[in-house]
């Protein structure tokens, strides 16, 4: 995103609803009901398009999966529930037994920790410089 007045009008505008309540729906929910065994098989398989769990289909987080994909371009987004969820989801994403991690020594903790400690347990090494 390389302006960042039109990152704002446009984030403001994809948040809120423009008819009844402004403030989107926050599901609180971590659980969802499924009605019959044909919906649920149909949400387990994919082929239906409702919420599984609140990790998995949560609807206000999939609402700032869309907002944020929107906003920079992308396909889709992933929120986690922090920068490290993120980091490792991005690092086990991309790397598997056998890889090296090139990395700079002044790293947050828990991301040297999971570099240095965690990653070696998978096979993953990392060389700090």
């Amino acid at each position: 995103m390389n302006n960042f007045e039109q990152y704002c009008t446009q984030f403001v505008q994809a948040v809120g609803n423009k008819e009844g309540a402004i403030s989107p729906v926050i599901a609180t929910s971590a659980a969802f009901g499924y009605g019959d065994a044909q919906t649920a098989e149909g949400i387990f398989d994919g082929s239906i398009k409702k919420p599984l769990y609140s990790r998995m289909g949560n609807p206000t987080t999939a609402k700032l999966e869309a907002i944020m994909a929107e906003m920079d371009g992308g396909v889709g987004a992933v929120a986690t529930s922090s920068g490290m969820g993120a980091t490792t989801l991005a690092t086990m994403s991309l790397l598997e037994a056998g890889d090296e991690i090139i990395s700079i020594g002044g790293l947050f903790g828990g991301t040297y920790a999971l570099f240095d400690e965690t990653l070696k347990r998978f096979g993953i090494n990392t060389s700090f410089f």
